[in-house]
């Protein structure tokens, strides 16, 4: 991520606050409710007019958004953080869309 990072000139905090997401998402909120092996793709987009950092996390495994756990204080982090977020399940993969403003 810290090449992402530097590419497009992100400020320290808002790398900082691309890496905690992405942390939180997926070694706090996905990772734990997996068996021992598991599929994770995570594909990290920045469109320079708008600001916009949108990123998508594919996870395997039975319907489950991880963001629905409003009591979890890695879930209160990940939605402070992003401006929207939409879960999908297709073909036996959770898909969590979001979007923040860098």
């Amino acid at each position: 991520m810290d090449d992402f990072a530097k590419r497009y000139y992100f400020s320290k905090a808002a790398t900082n606050s691309l890496q905690l997401v992405v942390e939180e998402m997926v070694y706090h909120l996905i990772l734990p409710i997996q068996p021992d092996s598991v599929l994770i793709d995570v594909l990290i987009t920045f469109d320079e007019q708008t600001s916009v950092l949108a990123f998508e996390i594919n996870y395997a495994g039975g319907e489950r958004n991880v963001l629905e756990q409003d009591d979890d204080i890695s879930v209160m982090i990940v939605k402070g953080k992003l401006e929207e977020f939409h879960h999908k399940y297709e073909h036996g993969m959770n898909i969590i869309t979001a979007k923040m403003k860098i």
